[in-house]
Parts: C-alpha cells; sequence; structure tokens
C-alpha cells in the first residue's frame, strides 16, 4: 500500500508517530525494513496527518484506496494511538526480498533519523540514485 499510493506511516503510539512531523515537504527519505534493509527512497510530498485525514495524489482518502492492509485505519477516533501518515514521492522502491544492505550499513529503529555515516551514505546513492 505505500508503495502504490506514496505514503509512509507510524502508530500505536505518538511515540511513534510524532516522529514523523521531524519530516517536511521535500526531505529525502529512505525506508528501512528491520532485518532485512533499504527498500525504497523518495521525497516528503504532504506532512504527517491522520490516517483518517490523509488525502492521496488523486484526490481519494485511505478509506477509499481499497487498501490490502486497513488495519492502518485502526483506532480513528484515538489521536494518541491511530497511524500518521506523510504522504511520499517515490524516486525507487523495492520489494522486501530484494532490499540492499551490506555489513554495517547504518540501521536505527526510530521511526525518523538523520543519516549521516558516510559509507551508509555512498551505498544508498548508488544503489538509489539522488538523495541526501
Amino acid at each position: 500500500d505505500m508503495r502504490k499510493f506514496g505514503f509512509i506511516a507510524a502508530g500505536y503510539g505518538r511515540f511513534y508517530s510524532k516522529r514523523l512531523e521531524q519530516l517536511s515537504e521535500g526531505d529525502p527519505v529512505y525506508v528501512y525494513q528491520k532485518g532485512c534493509g533499504y527498500i525504497g527512497f523518495g521525497k516528503v510530498r504532504s506532512p504527517a496527518a491522520r490516517s483518517s485525514e490523509f488525502i492521496l495524489k488523486d484526490g481519494r482518502t485511505l478509506a477509499e484506496a481499497g487498501l490490502k492492509q486497513p488495519a492502518i485505519l485502526h483506532d480513528p477516533d484515538n489521536p494518541e494511538m491511530m497511524d500518521y501518515i506523510v504522504g511520499i514521492d517515490w524516486v525507487k522502491t523495492l520489494p522486501i526480498s530484494e532490499a540492499k544492505t551490506f555489513t554495517g550499513a547504518f540501521a536505527n529503529q526510530n521511526v525518523v533519523c538523520k543519516l549521516r555515516d558516510p559509507a551508509t551514505l555512498e551505498f544508498l546513492a548508488k544503489e538509489f540514485g539522488e538523495g541526501i
């Protein structure tokens, strides 16, 4: 859903979802799947919004999109637990089975973090193109 409709998400507590508010329109984003590797690069299209209020590029809401994983719309009346969504214009994405990594690659469990590791940045630029 995230690849198809152009977004990233975090929820099940504002501790996680609030981190998405650090992202601004135009920011580069690399997405890391824990235990697998990097699976996407894109740029922020729209800032964090509640899942129930997020609007896709085509004007539909997530509820209208026919999601494969509609559980992203959980807890619609609970702003502390609901998912928050950031719109992403993907430059390149990969299926999890094709995730890119290398021994020593920087990975962090935080929802949002600033990449500074030179080896990881060089690797990502080679695998995904332009970036940070």
